[in-house]
């Protein structure tokens, strides 16, 4: 990935890290509030996996 490309797909899976967490504050049910952690659980793997991809800590 480029660096521009990187940093806005960063910034997307930030937005939907904090989305989930969102969504699982105001759930009313079960369902949806393991969705909501589940997004935000994808959006900091993402980015954790971005940042170890771009700091050389990872090998591809």
């Amino acid at each position: 990935m480029q660096d521009g490309t990187a940093w806005v797909m960063g910034v997307a899976m930030t937005v939907v890290a904090l989305l989930g967490l969102v969504i699982a504050g105001n759930a009313t049910d079960s369902v949806m509030y393991y969705a909501g952690l589940g997004f935000c659980l994808f959006g900091v793997l993402f980015n954790y996996g971005m940042v170890a991809r771009h700091a050389g800590t990872r090998k591809d």
